[in-house]
């Protein structure tokens, strides 16, 4: 009996310090995060709200980062989020308008967007048709529309060397593939019946496995294809857009998604930076998914965009991410490829750095790290292990390990615009209902 007696009073000590040593912990943690966040709210600049509902807010702290720069990137936690929108709005306003920036490129195709170019930049066309000709439903919302307009508006009556131009840096829905299979993309020499064969392949869906037959026939387009890229200067629209009609085909070739990710990526940058020294250098805005802008790969070991470009650009390339806590966004359905609005409930997880940034006192607000990180507690915060969210153009509710991902922000972005509360983009606009 004395025995058993001594069992349990050993337990109960080991329980007591169990307990004392959990408490104390809890204690320095939160000491810890409410100093992080005493510095956080004195470095932090706050996105209000103007009288008509839009955002307000008073860049000239943030200026002297944006400044300077070759490209800044705007980035974004997931697609379908109308705050995100609103905001890339404003400071594409403001980088425009006060900083003399030209150039704004898109993830979306490239040669599409330049139907969108010629709408803003010569008032040409229907504006929704614009929109459609980029390859992607989220610019397809009268969020981004305002945008556009905007951009419109500002570029009329303007020499052409002052105006704002419009690019995509994408290939993985080549628009230029349907406009020559249509004739309204025409070529010096018309395609052999096997190329044609080869342009009608990549119209359609990317299979697991191309057979010999199929590869004989895009192998033959992309012969031709070349032979037609001599005949033209590298530094023309028309050369970039039949390269990226090749970029597409080995994508479209490849087996595997993983791999196909590597070859979108490194593509794009490729893109970026052509686009960048056509336009002679002119400051450029990139606005893109938070994944392919990154300084460093996110939740993958695939070397992104944003790794290419901080490599080639260094301290010209200023990256802003955006990041939410929670609300509700629109998205592509895993289960069922139709647009549905998901619910992100709130982040308990103390390891998250949106669970941090919830509890500083501005709703909204954007932290450039360049400047914060002079503050100790900030740059430890912004170099520790972290996590984030980081969800595509699709989603379903089960992929929990798209809400918990590994991401020090500080080797990610050089800063991030936060947004407590969310609300989903509308769906696409169907251009042919207008």
């Amino acid at each position: 009996m004395l025995y058993f007696k001594k069992i349990i009073e050993h337990c109960l000590k080991k329980y007591i310090i169990i307990k004392v040593f959990l408490f104390v912990t809890l204690i320095s943690t939160v000491n810890a995060q409410t100093s992080l966040i005493k510095s956080l709210n004195k470095n932090l600049l706050e996105i209000g709200k103007s009288h008509d509902g839009s955002d307000s807010v008073n860049f000239a702290s943030f200026t002297p980062s944006l400044s300077s720069n070759k490209i800044i990137a705007l980035g974004e936690e997931t697609h379908g989020i109308k705050e995100f929108t609103d905001f890339r709005g404003q400071i594409i306003k403001y980088l425009v308008s006060h900083l003399n920036y030209k150039v704004i490129v898109l993830e979306a195709d490239f040669y599409g967007t330049q139907t969108l170019n010629d709408y803003i930049q010569k008032g040409k066309g229907n504006k929704y048709y614009a929109l459609l000709s980029t390859g992607m439903g989220i610019y397809r919302t009268p969020e981004f529309l305002n945008i556009v307009e905007w951009l419109k508006e500002y570029n009329f009556n303007k020499p052409k060397a002052e105006k704002v131009s419009f690019y995509g840096c994408d290939m993985q829905k080549s628009a230029a593939i349907a406009y020559i299979s249509t004739g309204n993309f025409k070529l010096s020499k018309e395609l052999s019946a096997s190329a044609k064969e080869g342009l009608k392949l990549l119209l359609g869906p990317i299979g697991s496995h191309v057979s010999g037959t199929d590869k004989r026939k895009l192998n033959q387009l992309t012969s031709e294809l070349r032979e037609e890229l001599s005949s033209h200067q590298d530094t023309s629209i028309i050369a970039r857009s039949l390269m990226t009609i090749l970029q597409y085909d080995e994508y479209f070739q490849e087996k595997y998604n993983y791999n196909r990710s590597k070859i979108r990526d490194r593509y794009m940058a490729d893109n970026v930076i052509w686009i960048y020294e056509h336009e002679i250098k002119k400051p450029m805005i990139l606005l893109a998914h938070n994944g392919h802008i990154s300084k460093s790969p996110i939740g993958t070991d695939i070397k992104n965009m944003g790794s290419y470009l901080n490599e080639k650009y260094n301290e010209g390339y200023y990256v802003l991410g955006m990041s939410f806590y929670t609300g509700s966004f629109s998205a592509g359905s895993a289960k069922t490829s139709q647009m549905e609005v998901f619910t992100m409930p709130e982040v308990k997880d103390p390891e998250s750095s949106e669970f941090i940034f919830s509890q500083c006192k501005a709703q909204n607000f954007i932290l450039d790290f360049k400047t914060a990180n002079k503050d100790t507690e900030i740059n430890n915060f912004l170099n520790k292990k972290t996590y984030s969210k980081n969800i595509g153009a699709t989603y379903e509710s089960s992929q929990t390990e798209l809400n918990r991902v590994f991401m020090p922000l500080g080797n990610k972005f050089d800063g991030l615009a936060f947004f407590r509360s969310i609300s989903p983009l509308p769906f696409p606009f169907r251009w042919d209902k207008r």
